[in-house]
């Protein structure tokens, strides 16, 4: 379940076999929140920009831990990313990430 916040707009959801990504806005700014379905702590990807649109691209494979998103930041540059998610049994996350201008 996913409570509803005031201050925060659900704009979309990718699903995996385990983790589940969803795509908010808040103060203007998408956030990206993965949430394993394990019960291990949920995070927020930190993009590393103050200014920037993120979004998930096509996820098409379900028994997966690699999610694609896509980042345009404000110097009107677009990256496209591929983050690899393996999650431990202690609950932390390690995340590779690939990047590539488009």
């Amino acid at each position: 379940m996913i409570p509803h916040r005031d201050d925060v707009l659900l704009e979309g959801m990718d699903i995996f076999q385990n983790f589940l990504v969803l795509s908010e806005r808040k103060n203007g700014i998408t956030q990206i929140r993965v949430r394993p379905w394990d019960g291990k702590k949920e995070h927020y990807i930190n993009f590393g920009e103050d200014a920037y649109l993120a979004y998930t691209t096509t996820n098409i494979d379900f028994d997966t831990d690699v999610a694609a998103f896509g980042l345009s930041v404000y110097d009107d540059t677009s990256l496209y990313l591929r983050l690899r998610y393996e999650f431990r049994k202690n609950g932390t996350a390690q995340t590779a990430r690939s990047t590539w201008r488009v």
